[in-house]
């Protein structure tokens, strides 16, 4: 049974080398995400994330600007746009703060 990656680094398509772990730790300081896996096909520019969100973080969060969002439910929550738009922002938010390269920052979700 495998527990953990086979490979703790891989190679983007330009020749980059990424540490998945490292990314992952730096995007999980963040409270909106309970879970983040990163990993990247060797024919991409970047890296791509699977992120399971910190529900009652996010619905805060929602509160704040979006009510209407709040009641939904968790899966409809997932495929709401602007609730999309919100990860993206906050996944660039902490590659800046951080001084991710270009290569490291996760710009594509689910």
């Amino acid at each position: 049974m495998l527990v953990d990656r086979v490979k703790s680094i891989f190679k983007l398509a330009q020749g980059e080398y990424v540490a998945p772990e490292k990314l992952e730790a730096l995007y999980q300081s963040c409270g909106l995400i309970n879970q983040i896996f990163i990993d990247a096909n060797p024919k991409s520019i970047y890296p791509v994330a699977i992120i399971v969100p910190n529900f009652n973080e996010l619905r805060e969060s929602l509160s704040k600007t979006d009510h209407e969002l709040v009641n939904l439910s968790d899966h409809d929550l997932c495929q709401h746009e602007s609730v999309h738009r919100k990860y993206l922002n906050v996944l660039d938010q902490i590659a800046n703060e951080r001084f991710l390269k270009g290569f490291e920052k996760v710009s594509c979700f689910c």
